[in-house]
Order: C-alpha cells, then structure tokens, then sequence
C-alpha cells in the first residue's frame, strides 16, 4: 500500500469518530500550548533579568566595607586597584533625583534620576558621545525621554525623542535645606544646566524613561549641596566597586573578600518567578499530557469492538498486521499533526493579546519583549506525535492482533 491509501483510510475511521477525534485533539492542543507558552514565559522574563544584570550599573555594583582606619581616598585608590573594578567611588556619587526647570528653555515639570557616568562606565550609546574624562555638566539621555511624574505612568504623547536634544541644555533644579527644624525647610535655590551630548537606548539598558547620566564627579557635588547642613558624616560608609563587566562580578567579590573586606552586592537578581512559572506551567502541562493520553487510550478501548470488526474486515481482504498497524500510526499522526496546529492558533492568539496588554501596561511591563523560539515548538510537534502513537498503539495492540475474521463473522 501506498501512503496515500494508508491516509484515505485513516481519515475514514476519523469520520466515523469525529467527537474522540476532535476532544484527543483539543486536549493535545491544550497540553502542548501550555508547553510552549511556559517557554515563551520563562524565556522573555529571563531576557529582562539577562539585559538588567549585563547592562544595568545596580547588578555589577559591590558595597564594599572596610573597619580598618584608613581615609576613604585611600580605601578607594586599594579598591581600585583590584583587577576588573572599572570604579570605585563614595555613595554619594552614585546616583540622585533633582527637580527640572526647563528643556531648551522650555519651563516643564517633573523629575530626573541622574546616575553616575563616564567614559568607561557608560550605557550603550546610539547618538551623540560618552562623557570625557572630567567633563562636567554634561548629560546623556534615553531615546525616549520623558520627565517622572507623580502617577508614575508613561504616555506616548508625552516622550521626547531624545535625539532632537542632542547639543540642547537641560536645567534642573536642587535646593540647600535647613535641617535644624523637625522637617527640613528650603533655604537656597541652585539651578544647573547640563548640555546633552549622548543618547542611549533605555531598551536595550533596560532603564526608565527619565533616568539620565551625567559625570559621578557631578552627582557628588550635587549631593553635598543637598546635605551640607544636615551634619550628616559619610566617610565611614561603604563604597561602591563597579565591576567592568557582569561576568567578572563573582571574580571580584572573591578578590575583595581576600583582602578582608565585607561585600554586599547593591542589587540580586530574584529568579523567584521564574521558578514559579516553570514549576505551575510544568505541573498543567504534566496533567494536561496525562488527559490526553488517557483519553486516546480510553476511547481507542470504548471502540474496540467496532475496530475489532473494522479490522477483521481489512484482513478479509488480505491486508497484514504490518498494514494495519501503520492504518492506526497515519491515524495518530494526524491527531497529533491537528492537535499541533490548535497549539499554535491558542499560542498565537495568546501572545497577541498579551501584547496588546503590554502596550498599555506600565514601564516596567513594557520592557518585557516576548522571545519565542522555534525548539519549544519543535519540542512540542515531537511531544504531540509521542503522546498520539503511544495512546493509539498501546490501546490497539490487542485489538490489530487479536482481530480475526472468524470472530467478526460470528459477530
């Protein structure tokens, strides 16, 4: 027999049982979508947590304490020393929120997260330049740039493309305080302008939409200015290595712990969700394959009798075992193949409306980009076949041998 016939055939005994053939279907359909779309979760999520930890200065920066007596331009110089530190610099130099006043002169409100910069430790740039060594007032900005509000909500309308500011002046707005009082009072205006000279793209660096970076000296001074009446004495808190690259970041904590320093990274990546998804998805996608399979073999023995005679009748007509066992496997391929593509129209209409989801979500959500690859639907097509021709031979076993037509005339 050709292929053909064993189709034609197959497709036969599909008519005559078109309900168990549509609920094995469903059920495979089911099975493997959760199959792929816990992929596709886990994937995408662990994008996010892949381009924070590579490109995000909070998962590469070591809190590093030391109780000897020693100055802080002295701990930082023996810090920096150590192989793969790109920077080591006081707290305080590290990042701030301040005011701003206007954009190319345009009065706007809102408010800025500066974070410290060089030449060295910088985000990826897509326009303009890095800071120079000892630049001052100047400032690098997201491709997409809008001002932090108090709903902390990102609309359309409102970003800026960051390109158009190349070359423009940004001016923000701090204050020196009175801290005698029991709530500090505002005492001293500041107002600095820092010209744009970079853009980069808050995507890829996985950072917010009003993050800006500017040199760590600046940050530094702005910091003082802020507390410089508050008596508050810094000197002995820990300082921040930033690590060059997040791959040597283990290398340099063993470093620093060797030299007697107490570390504590600044941010830990929680792959707590992760493990949940995996675990919730893989344990649906178990009981959804058990279903399956226990449907096909249930109904494949509901049905016994009928195949028994429509099986005897073939070996009537002077087919062999061999052809009516490859009768049953086309059958199951065909499930299998139908349940397939039910997986990934339930897969694709999942995915889109998540997407449109997204699009409406808040920043943080719309960072997450899906990943979809093809081996989890490779994968998948693999697990359909095995779950379809397992369930229709185990259950068909007895029957294609045992059929005769002796027993079928009788019947």
């Amino acid at each position: 027999m050709k292929i053909l016939d064993y189709y034609l055939m197959s497709i036969n005994n599909i008519k005559g049982n078109k309900k168990a053939f549509f609920r094995n279907s469903v059920l495979i359909g089911i099975s493997l979508s959760i199959l792929i779309l816990s992929s596709i979760t886990t994937d995408s999520i662990n994008n996010v947590l892949e381009k924070n930890i590579k490109n995000n200065l909070s998962y590469r920066s070591i809190y590093v304490s030391n109780y000897e007596e020693i100055d802080q331009k002295t701990f930082i110089k023996n810090i920096e020393e150590i192989e793969h530190v790109a920077k080591a610099i006081p707290q305080e130099a590290y990042s701030t929120n301040i005011d701003i006043d206007s954009i190319d002169g345009e009065k706007l409100s809102g408010a800025l997260s500066l974070i410290g910069s060089n030449n060295d430790i910088s985000p990826q740039i897509i326009a303009g330049r890095k800071i120079e060594e000892n630049e001052k007032n100047v400032c690098i900005v997201p491709k997409k740039f809008q001002l932090q509000n108090l709903e902390d909500s990102t609309k359309d309308n409102e970003i800026i493309d960051g390109e158009e500011l190349l070359n423009k002046e940004i001016e923000i707005v701090y204050y020196n305080y009175d801290y005698s009082n029991e709530y500090p009072q505002k005492i001293n205006t500041i107002k600095e302008k820092f010209r744009v000279v970079g853009v980069y793209d808050q995507e890829i660096n996985m950072g917010e939409y009003y993050e800006c970076y500017i040199n760590f000296e600046d940050i530094l001074e702005i910091k003082n200015e802020i507390t410089k009446n508050s008596n508050y004495i810094s000197k002995f808190d820990p300082i921040l290595a930033i690590v060059d690259n997040s791959e040597n970041l283990e290398t340099v904590m063993n470093s620093l712990k060797e030299l007697g320093y107490n570390v504590l990274l600044r941010s830990i990546p929680n792959t707590k969700l992760i493990d949940i998804i995996e675990s919730v998805c893989t344990v649906l996608s178990i009981c959804t394959i058990i279903i399956a399979l226990s449907s096909i073999i249930i109904n494949v023995i509901k049905t016994a009798e009928e195949r028994k005679y429509e099986l005897g009748l073939l070996k009537a007509f002077g087919y062999n075992k061999r052809n009516l066992w490859y009768s049953v496997i086309m059958e199951s391929v065909i499930t299998a193949i139908i349940g397939f593509i039910l997986s990934c129209i339930f897969v694709f209409l999942v995915v889109v409306i998540l997407y449109l989801v997204l699009q409406n979500a808040n920043s943080e959500l719309r960072k997450i980009e899906f990943i979809i690859e093809y081996n989890a639907f490779l994968y998948s097509l693999f697990m359909s076949l095995i779950i379809s021709i397992f369930g229709s031979v185990f259950a068909s076993y007895n029957i294609v041998n045992k059929a005769t037509v002796i027993k079928n005339i009788k019947k």
